[in-house]
């Protein structure tokens, strides 16, 4: 039981580092950050999660909290964008 009550701190933070990860990794996919179709960089993407990601999360939740409309248009039409352009 001893072991157990030790181990439980450090299950507790990798559980929480994950969950953290993943929603990084769905802020980007969702912003944009990385394309919404097709393969994806890595590379890139692990150094948004580093770099991007804590710096724009705070203010594009606060956006979607406050102005969730032009939020979407604004994401809507950056992916248009993109399909436009891989079209080509």
């Amino acid at each position: 039981m001893q072991k157990l009550r030790m181990k439980m701190p450090k299950v507790f933070l990798m559980v929480t580092i994950l969950i953290l990860w993943n929603v990084g990794f769905i802020y980007q996919w969702g912003s944009g950050l990385i394309p919404h179709r097709g393969p994806i960089s890595w590379q890139k993407m692990i150094s948004n999660q580093f770099t991007v990601v804590p710096h724009k999360i705070g203010a594009t939740f606060l956006s979607y909290l406050t102005s969730r409309k032009a939020l979407m248009e604004q994401i809507e039409h950056k992916d248009a964008l993109e399909l436009h352009t891989s079209q080509k």
